[in-house]
């Protein structure tokens, strides 16, 4: 999986290239919920087994070549991918968040469990901002988190 410093560089150019040719950016940002509970209770080596077999889990969702995955932070992603029409990029998220909540981890005789919340932003781009556009998708993902956490929010509209 690529890392924050990579997105930072290999976005902006898929950014400025959907905003050239008019091309949907489908972006979300997905967090694990109560992450470190999970380092806390079964320690931080079966908190990065869980990091790799969450990264196996969007691979089995978002597996074409266009689809990018990166590590945005500690427990944090990022996937996108650029389309010419709107996609069910909503349900899919759904889908993954949705497969994540029921997949039960085998570490050391125990079952780890954890759900994600995910904010999304769906749309061409307006202009070259794709800060713009993180902010979108970070913002829902704190009202996934403030309404309950395990759910996806995602905005179309939204611009600003």
């Amino acid at each position: 999986m690529y890392n924050r410093r990579y997105f930072n560089e290999k976005f902006l150019e898929d950014f400025k290239f959907a905003y050239r040719e008019k091309l949907y950016v489908n972006f979300a940002l997905i967090d694990i919920d109560h992450f470190k509970r999970i380092n806390d209770k079964y320690g931080h080596i079966a908190g990065d087994y869980c990091l790799e077999e969450l990264s196996k889990i969007f691979r089995k969702h978002f597996h074409r070549v266009t689809d990018k995955i990166y590590r945005y932070g500690g427990e944090e992603f990022v996937i996108y991918y650029l389309s010419k029409k709107t996609e069910k990029f909503k349900e899919k998220l759904e889908e993954l968040r949705k497969d994540v909540e029921e997949t039960e981890i085998f570490y050391e005789n125990k079952i780890v469990k954890f759900t994600i919340s995910i904010g999304a932003i769906s749309k061409i781009p307006e202009d070259i901002d794709y800060i713009k556009f993180i902010k979108i998708a970070d913002n829902n993902l704190y009202k996934a988190k403030e309404t309950g956490r395990n759910k996806v929010v995602i905005n179309k509209k939204e611009t600003s």
